[in-house]
């Protein structure tokens, strides 16, 4: 069957919306059958990069999402427009996710893996710990390496102003080592000493410790 689309002009989705006819995982379009991909590539024509990752994640499948989004999503940094943000694509992903799911952006900064609903591939193509499944051994190991060894941003006490500064500069890597400690990862005891040695309080990572339970907790009460 030959389908035949009506012209939308750009942005004009009101014309659009009175057109489509949902059924399932299908839309019927004035007289034509258009599937998922379809759909989203309609909706998301134009669109800076935080929208259309935004529709694909609502609309396909985990592995159709990857596909679509990894290209752009592969790179250091993507445009924005008037109304969409742009910067990193881990960072506005991880921002439409917790958006999606109705979480606070400032404190969720782990999700249990029956929570995550993207496909596995983009633990391995960010690699950091927001997007990383827990049983991922190889890929956690690459994020460990990643920040405490690779890029050399711990922080040095010369750097801050005060110990409470310093310890929340911590934060980051506390996090990491929290959710590796909590999956028994083989390698949470070397991580965990080069951080010590580096000059991180081990308390900083208590208190992450006892965040990440907290933060577990919260969708068990859900």
């Amino acid at each position: 069957m030959t389908v035949i689309l009506p012209i939308f002009t750009k942005g004009n989705f009101e014309s659009l919306n009175h057109a489509v006819w949902q059924n399932g995982r299908t839309c019927l379009l004035k007289g034509g059958i258009m599937n998922q991909i379809e759909k989203y590539r309609i909706f998301s024509a134009g669109k800076a990069f935080g929208h259309r990752a935004k529709i694909a994640l609502v609309l396909l499948d985990s592995s159709t999402a990857y596909e679509e989004l990894k290209e752009e999503a592969s790179q250091s940094m993507v445009a924005g427009s008037y109304d969409c943000a742009g910067g990193e694509p881990a960072v506005i992903l991880e921002r439409i996710a917790l958006e999606l799911i109705c979480r606070d952006i400032r404190n969720t900064w782990y999700l249990p893996d029956n929570v995550k609903f993207w496909d596995r591939r983009f633990g391995n193509l960010f690699e950091t710990k927001f997007f990383c499944y827990d049983d991922e051994v190889e890929t956690w190991s690459k994020i460990l390496y990643k920040f405490f060894v690779k890029l050399q941003w711990m922080p040095k006490r010369e750097d801050y102003i005060s110990t409470r500064s310093y310890n929340n500069g911590w934060g980051y890597f506390a996090e990491l080592l929290a959710v590796v400690k909590q999956n028994n990862h083989p390698e949470f005891d070397k991580y965990y000493e080069i951080a010590v040695q580096n000059g991180m309080n081990p308390v900083v990572l208590e208190r992450k410790v006892q965040e990440l339970s907290e933060i577990k907790q919260s969708f068990v009460e859900l």
